[in-house]
């Protein structure tokens, strides 16, 4: 998603009183309708570092100020700033003041626990409100923690949250696992109780255990006293799984920057390093300075400060240290942060970094005419004392905040919630041993905002990405379309927009597909993503079931796979009705429903298949075979559908049970809510038929 929007294909829609057409450089295919130009794209709003004042757009830096002593500095003006960007002087336009003193840990139990709270003394400055107050985000770099470090640190964040938070602090809990990509565990909450549940998960979840990382000291041990061929390749191996996670945790910098308000980051990892070849006795040019500097780009961007957290002793005889501290220093040194030497000072600087009197001063800066794709380095002097922290910036294009975004809802699609994107693998074909399959992204048109063009009609206009990830490889495929849609003066009409690419003869393995889609009117992001296993059909399984909604009227579109050598184009849509992804397993009562499945027969027979709806482990409904059993070695499509105008409001399962000879059967579900009263539909209930279990 880094390459430029010139490099785009552009999708065509046509159909139902919604049209859409190519930019205006695109030339018009043929086959499609007329569209109109491409409307003038709205001023972009305000990305994370800009606020508009008086008609001059100034830079934000969120800094916090100290004197020599390290005492908080209070009562500074732009006046007594000095702050240069590479050396040349960055006028200081305004600076807003925040100070505030959080109480001490201790002070802060004590009145959780009192009933009647103690007045505070005098000298004491009052709590700030909640709005001043920094977001504190705990984030677990679980693709870089070892399972010993993994303790360590969930106990220490255990250990603040019941003991050092101070009550009313917002927490949120995020990481990264290379498997999976970016996490929310915890979304903000000052509740004590769901915050430990969600460590509780950090702790257990073998989901987030990482091999690579785990498998670290038998690497440095192979390389060193085994069989020194092997250093240059475990250098390598690596560097290319540090680079993973470093660029995690910049896409959820970028992300962090959409919530308003100061973030203090407690940033718990184990193995990340500034030059990876070092410990394997290889000399190279590797490093990750360069992301690291961008790293700290983003977190200024964001308004947060980084405290970056070794979880774990050194590897036998001292070869890391140095290498996390200099990762470490340089992250936390441009953010303003702080940083700890192991596990022995880890609480010590956690709360440090969260308690205390803390002078933090907004600066409104001068406007960066030009923006730049490189980092530069930002010093700031107060009254004479030049403060600790070089801090990085960068100022984005439009073009590039949007490449940002887009990139961390593909990373993390469930915290993009704007707009409601349904995402679904679908299994076309079962070969011997490959699979061919659709990646399928939708949503409903109604929800696209539009822009008045005259009296007769109305545009927008969107783009919608996806990226398809082999979890258990580093198989990759990126796709990508913009679309500009001319309707009636009555709006949009009564469709899903759906964009599909297929894929053919893939192999076997667990697939994830994440998408998001911009609305580039309103400048709201959607994102969603689907999970999908494919069995080896030689050894039997079963591919499913994927939730559909069922003969839905659609707008199909292609989505072509991003590439340099792709130009902007005229691509036709199609108009009919057939399944799309939903958003949402909540569904109003009326939606019928698709359910897809395919099962392959083991070796050893063919299978047998019954499938059913249950609610609280009852069967509500079950379904004749709407297939003949595959042979062994082989695989057949299933497909049922359900019009759930008859059914309740409440939680649901489709599950489908699969029997290979004399095995005991092997159930697959997927679940779906439905939420309550809409138009009953009147079609029969597909395939289904009232009764218990088959």
């Amino acid at each position: 998603m880094r390459r430029r929007l010139q490099a785009l294909g552009a999708v065509a829609i046509a159909a139902g009183g919604l049209a859409a057409g190519p930019p205006p450089a695109a030339q018009q295919s043929p086959q499609a309708p007329q569209a109109s130009p491409a409307p003038q794209a709205p001023p972009a709003p305000a990305a994370p570092g800009l606020i508009e004042k008086t008609g001059v757009a100034l830079y934000l830096l969120d800094i916090e100020v100290r004197d020599r002593s390290g005492n908080p500095m209070r009562g500074l003006t732009a006046a007594d700033f000095v702050v240069r960007r590479n050396g040349r002087l960055w006028p200081v336009v305004t600076a807003d003041e925040f100070c505030a003193c959080a109480p001490e840990p201790s002070a802060a139990i004590a009145t959780a626990t009192q009933a009647t709270p103690t007045p505070a003394p005098a000298t004491e400055e009052p709590a700030p409100p909640p709005a001043e107050r920094p977001l504190v985000v705990i984030y677990f770099d679980f693709g870089q923690i070892r399972p010993d470090g993994r303790l360590l640190a969930v106990e220490a964040a255990r250990h603040w949250v019941r003991s050092i938070r101070v009550p009313g602090d917002r927490v949120m809990i995020a990481g990264y696992v290379t498997s999976r990509g970016l996490l929310t565990l915890a979304e903000p909450s000052t509740d004590e109780a769901r915050l430990l549940r969600a460590l509780d998960d950090a702790a257990d979840n073998i989901l987030y255990t990482d091999l690579f990382a785990l498998q670290l000291p038998e690497r440095v041990d192979e390389c060193l006293h085994r069989d020194p061929t092997t250093c240059p390749t475990h250098a390598k191996t690596e560097y290319d799984h540090g680079r993973r996670s470093v660029e995690a945790l910049q896409l959820f910098m970028t992300h962090l920057g959409t919530r308003p308000g100061p973030k203090t980051v407690l940033f718990f990892h184990q193995n990340e390093m500034m030059e990876t070849g070092a410990i394997y006795l290889q000399r190279d040019r590797r490093t990750q300075y360069e992301r690291v500097e961008q790293i700290g780009a983003e977190a200024t961007a964001a308004h947060a400060t980084i405290h970056p957290l070794v979880v774990a002793p050194d590897l036998p005889g001292g070869t890391m240290q140095a290498q996390e501290i200099g990762f470490a220093a340089t992250l936390a040194e441009s953010t303003g942060g702080s940083y700890n030497r192991g596990p022995l000072d880890l609480d010590r600087v956690v709360e440090a970094a969260t308690t205390g009197c803390r002078c933090r001063y907004v600066l409104g800066l001068k406007p960066i005419d030009e923006p730049s794709g490189s980092v530069a380095s930002v010093s700031v002097t107060a009254r004479g004392v030049k403060q600790r922290a070089l801090y990085r910036v960068r100022p984005l294009s439009v073009e590039d905040r949007f490449l940002r975004q887009a990139s961390a809802v593909l990373e993390d699609p469930g915290a993009a919630t704007d707009l409601g994107v349904g995402v679904a693998i679908r299994p076309a074909r079962a070969g011997t041993s490959r699979w061919d399959l659709v990646a399928t992204v939708a949503a409903d048109a109604r929800v696209m905002a539009l822009e008045p063009q005259g009296a007769a009609r109305r545009t927008g206009g969107w783009e919608v990405g996806a990226r398809l990830q082999r979890l258990d490889s580093n198989a990759v495929w990126e796709m990508l379309a913009t679309s500009v849609a001319t309707t009636g003066a009555g709006g949009a009409p009564d469709t899903m927009v759906v964009y599909e690419h297929p894929f053919t003869g893939l192999a076997p393995g667990r697939y994830r597909l994440s998408a998001f889609m911009r609305d580039r009117v309103a400048n709201r992001f959607g994102g969603g993503e689907a999970i999908l296993d494919l069995p080896d059909p030689a050894k039997g399984g079963v591919a499913g079931p994927v939730l559909l909604l069922a003969r839905t009227p659609r707008l199909v579109s292609p989505l072509p796979i991003l590439d340099r050598r792709s130009k902007a184009r005229d691509l036709p849509a199609t108009s009919d009705a057939g399944p799309a992804p939903s958003a949402s397993i909540v569904l109003p009562r009326g939606t019928r429903l698709r359910f897809e499945s395919w099962i392959c027969g083991a070796p050893g027979g063919p299978a047998e298949a019954t499938a059913r709806v249950l609610r609280d482990e009852t069967s509500m409904l079950r379904f004749d075979d709407a297939v003949g059993s595959p042979a062994a070695g082989g695989c057949v499509p299933r497909a049922d559908e359900i019009a759930t105008g008859g059914l309740e409001p409440g939680r649901y399962l489709y599950e489908i049970e699969v029997r290979r000879g004399l095995e005991r059967a092997t159930p697959y579900t997927t679940p779906f809510v439905i939420a309550g009263d809409a138009q009953p539909d009147s079609a029969a209930p597909g395939n289904a038929r009232p009764g218990g279990a088959p």
